[in-house]
């Protein structure tokens, strides 16, 4: 089928969420606070935005304790979402927000629409960008996540999305914080004890796996070499989170946190539309053909690109004129008429480039 630049940009433009009427003057009772906010956190935990089962109990009661806050005093939700500070470069051509970050922080002012039904305030969302991590495991250059957080500021300004993400920050201005409390000296230690367990051998693997993945471009090592970086990067990435849950960092942060990755206890949210799983930094935006024929937001990653058989369709016009073209892809069908099916593929929640504030291995033992 060819798909037409109209056809697409009526597609396109039914998944871009206008600027909703300001909630100036709203107030609320002292008796409707209760109601309101478990309202509030029906709308956050449905599986309309939901990844996944619903958080634990006691996670849910934390996240009510933070709703309650904001509802109280008549102000937005503020949620803090986790986010890469960089594009995974063995994936894309450029490191710069595009297709796949437009639709997420669609998707997100989908959330803060279904919120305002409800709540009028609705929410204010920040964006967390883990550029520490990616310095300390990777030796990333400041200079590349510096560059992807200015393109994500450029296009929340275009798509006209300031109203609802009120800042993009660098993880590593609380670096300090972790460091005063020698967290990283006890996070060693206990890395240490949780690694010579050989319960954990395969989890470490898996780790291992994806660290070697998400290495940075490295066409002069060998194999061996890139494997072996691979293996120091998984071992400080799980450093470097153990340091940050001890520091007590993401406890002492007010707004409720979100994630895109498959973590506990943490609210998780599907990325770029309902069902969609994957990261927005790990591959380039698209559309993909579904089984009904309809056009729906799709990550391009590395590992779909065999699978899929791309189509350019030029001529758009949205986002104040920033993209002007989009990738419409279709599955690849084998001899035998079968399609090669790489929409499930498993996810690098382990040493990816890894959204803020997550925490990805299994529970540590005391």
């Amino acid at each position: 089928m060819t798909w037409t630049a109209e056809t697409v940009n009526q597609t396109l433009d039914s998944y871009m969420v206008r600027r909703p009427a300001t909630a100036n003057g709203f107030s609320i009772s002292p008796d409707e606070v209760e109601p309101t906010a478990r309202r509030v956190a029906d709308v956050m935990l449905s599986r309309r935005f939901r990844r996944g089962l619903k958080p634990s109990a006691e996670a849910q009661a934390a996240i009510a304790g933070k709703l309650r806050f904001y509802v109280r005093r008549s102000q937005p939700v503020r949620l803090a979402i986790g986010y890469a500070p960089l594009k995974n470069l063995n994936a894309t051509e450029r490191n710069q927000a595009e297709w796949a970050e437009a639709f997420s922080f669609h998707q997100l002012a989908r959330l803060d629409a279904a919120v305002q039904e409800v709540y009028p305030p609705g929410l204010r969302i920040r964006v967390a960008c883990d550029d520490a991590l990616l310095h300390w495991v990777n030796g990333v250059p400041a200079r590349l996540t510096r560059e992807y957080m200015a393109s994500l500021k450029e296009l929340i300004a275009r798509l006209d999305l300031d109203y609802l993400v009120e800042r993009i920050f660098p993880v590593s201005r609380f670096m300090p914080l972790t460091h005063l409390t020698f967290s990283f000296t006890r996070a060693r230690w206990r890395m240490q004890r949780w690694e010579s367990d050989p319960a954990n051998r395969s989890a470490i693997e898996t780790m291992d796996f994806h660290a070697f993945k998400n290495l940075m471009p490295t066409p002069n090592l060998s194999e061996l070499e890139r494997w072996a970086l691979a293996r120091r990067a998984s071992r400080r990435y799980r450093i470097f989170w153990e340091a940050l849950e001890l520091s007590g960092l993401p406890r002492l942060q007010r707004p409720v946190m979100a994630l895109y990755s498959n973590e506990r206890g943490l609210l998780r949210l599907f990325s770029l539309c309902t069902g969609n799983v994957s990261q927005p930094w790990q591959g380039e935006g698209c559309l993909r053909v579904n089984e009904n024929g309809e056009l729906v937001p799709f990550v391009l990653t590395q590992e779909r690109k065999d699978a899929f058989r791309v189509h350019w369709v030029n001529g758009l016009n949205v986002a104040g004129g920033l993209f002007d073209r989009i990738r419409v892809v279709e599955p690849v069908t084998t001899g035998t008429g079968h399609q090669i099916d790489s929409t499930t593929e498993v996810e690098s929640n382990q040493q990816e480039i890894a959204p803020a504030l997550a925490l990805a291995y299994p529970p540590r033992k005391e």
